[in-house]
């Protein structure tokens, strides 16, 4: 636990979480921000869900939820799963980065067995891949033998399965209603279209990239699906257009 570390790292983590304690109303909020699972062969699972952390909370407040729930497992195996659904607030997770960086034990990433991402979007993808070139604290996990593993609202339960998990969704993909399979996206920076799924529910709209990304963790190329989430009333409007010249074209303004 954080109180009988008197390592280095572990008085630095402590004073960290003494000068931080969440007030009333940011412990309810950890609640919302942290869930607990088991994975399919039995390893502890925090489940950390980005999309609930509301734009009052700091990046230490979110950090002393994720140390919190996480500290109860990390002298043995454990695995972690961000929900990166409708997450764009990098700047917090710069900081909780540097926090990871500072803060935690070698012992405690020797432990992180493997760290699930859900709904990996362009942005998230990109700060991800970004990190592991820099060699930060995401790169030396996968040193240590953690394995990173990408999931998405899109995979089937053979998937699910095939990466040691029972199952997963949230609100936001469970609301999904209707889905179109025969749509292109047009990039406007390389000018061309790429072929992508679209999933329309009440209040969510997700766009499902049908080529893969491919990166080299660990010395294997991975194939990574992603998926970018958007809320439907930050959208400012939809509507029919002409600026490709192709048929049946629509453009959406978002206004978050």
């Amino acid at each position: 636990g954080i109180r009988n570390d008197k390592s280095e790292r572990g008085l630095l983590l402590y004073d960290f979480m003494t000068q931080n304690s969440l007030s009333d109303n940011e412990a309810e909020l950890s609640k919302s921000i942290i869930k607990e699972s088991v994975t399919r062969d039995g390893i502890p699972l925090i489940i950390i869900q980005f999309r609930n952390r509301f734009p009052e909370c700091s990046a230490e407040a979110f950090s002393f939820c994720v140390f919190q729930a996480i500290s109860k497992y990390w002298t043995d195996e454990h695995a972690v799963l961000f929900d990166c659904t409708l997450f764009t607030d990098f700047d917090v997770l710069d900081r909780y980065t540097h926090y990871l960086t500072t803060l935690i034990s070698e012992e405690a990433f020797a432990n992180c067995k493997r760290v699930y991402f859900y709904n990996t979007s362009h942005y998230f993808f990109q700060f991800l891949s970004d990190n592991l070139k820099r060699g930060t604290i995401w790169a030396h996990m996968v040193e240590l033998g953690t394995e990173l593993l990408f999931i998405s609202a899109m995979d089937d339960n053979k998937t699910y399965a095939k990466a040691g998990l029972t199952g997963y969704s949230n609100s936001i993909t469970d609301d999904i209603r209707v889905s179109f399979n025969d749509v292109s996206l047009y990039q406007e920076s390389v000018g061309r279209f790429i072929p992508v799924k679209l999933k329309i529910g009440n209040e969510y709209l997700h766009i499902a990239f049908s080529q893969q990304q491919r990166h080299k963790i660990a010395g294997k190329m991975r194939e990574i699906d992603l998926i970018d989430t958007y809320k439907i009333s930050d959208l400012q409007n939809i509507g029919a257009t002409t600026y490709t010249g192709v048929s049946n074209e629509i453009t959406m303004y978002d206004s978050s």
